[in-house]
């Protein structure tokens, strides 16, 4: 409730003697605005207020009022974050440890001053730089406070691109949290999935006939981790063969990695029908992953050095 007493008389709004105090003590408001102002209305239904005379002779004073405070203060933040890939190593590829540098612009959308604004920002491993920003001012934008780096993983390298999504906070002039709209950017990552296949036998002419062995290294020469690899191997006679393997030298199961290589071997025996007749051995092996669209081929050649006495 607020109460306002009246002193008996005659009010002429143009006259400045007409003027009193109201008694009106604004707090939690630092910040006194243009367009700020309070409404005194004095009611005029006669059932809701009651009269009384502060004079013996004057005119009934109306003792009774309603009051409304209009503030027009409204707090927010709003925030644009970018992101650009940096080729860290200079290379020419994407690869583990190069870089997404961010920027961010804060804005105060708002009409009141904000103060102590932060960034947050959700992807593990981003390393924010700079800030707080002491003190915005409504309207005012500030781009070059913040920035942030990531270091690029495989991970990120295998999807495509590093999604990442940010917010900005402040406080207002009631020392209350303004938090903006959350900024996301997606910054693509060229993905160069390839690998190659490559087959040598031990036997590379025989003189007479035997087993032929053969070794098959498939090598992941591309940017990401390569899955589903499958060999067809066709043996001289044009049979299918066994492969042994893969060896491999990085732990993970299932997933040919990035400069990783895998190992078959498989062998071949070459009768005395075979070995009459004279003919190269020819072995063809054909390789595919389910990142790559066509496949990948090698084959090894034994000579047969026949002995005619």
């Amino acid at each position: 409730n607020f109460t306002v007493t009246i002193p008996a008389g005659n009010y002429d709004p143009a006259s400045a003697s007409s003027l009193f105090g109201l008694g009106i003590t604004i707090i939690n408001d630092a910040i006194i605005e243009s367009n700020e102002t309070i409404q005194f209305t004095i009611n005029d239904v006669p059932a809701s207020y009651t009269r009384a005379s502060t004079t013996t002779c004057g005119s009934p004073a109306v003792v009774n009022s309603t009051h409304t405070i209009i503030d027009d203060e409204s707090p927010s933040l709003g925030l644009t974050k970018t992101g650009a890939y940096q080729d860290a190593n200079a290379n020419g590829k994407t690869d583990i440890g190069d870089r997404v540098n961010y920027a961010f612009t804060v804005t105060n959308t708002g009409t009141t001053t904000l103060t102590n604004i932060t960034i947050a920002d959700t992807l593990p491993g981003v390393t924010i730089s700079g800030g707080p920003i002491a003190t915005l001012a409504p309207g005012a934008s500030n781009s070059t406070t913040f920035t942030a780096t990531y270091l690029i993983t495989q991970t990120d390298i295998d999807e495509g691109d590093v999604i990442n999504h940010a917010t900005a906070n402040g406080r207002d002039t009631l020392n209350q949290v303004v938090t903006s709209p959350e900024s996301s950017v997606v910054v693509p990552l060229q993905r160069n999935p390839d690998f190659t296949v490559s087959k040598v036998v031990a036997q590379t002419s025989i003189s007479a006939p035997g087993a032929l062995n053969y070794t098959i290294s498939v090598v992941n020469t591309g940017n990401v981790r390569l899955t589903g690899v499958a060999l067809a191997d066709t043996l001289p006679d044009g049979t299918a063969a066994t492969l042994t393997g893969p060896q491999t030298d990085v732990s993970t199961i299932g997933s040919l990695d990035v400069g990783e290589t895998w190992t078959y071997t498989t062998s071949f025996v070459v009768g005395q029908a075979r070995y009459d007749a004279g003919a190269n051995q020819v072995n063809n092996v054909s390789g595919t992953t389910a990142q790559t669209d066509t496949a990948r081929t090698a084959s090894a050649t034994t000579t047969i050095n026949r002995v005619i006495d």
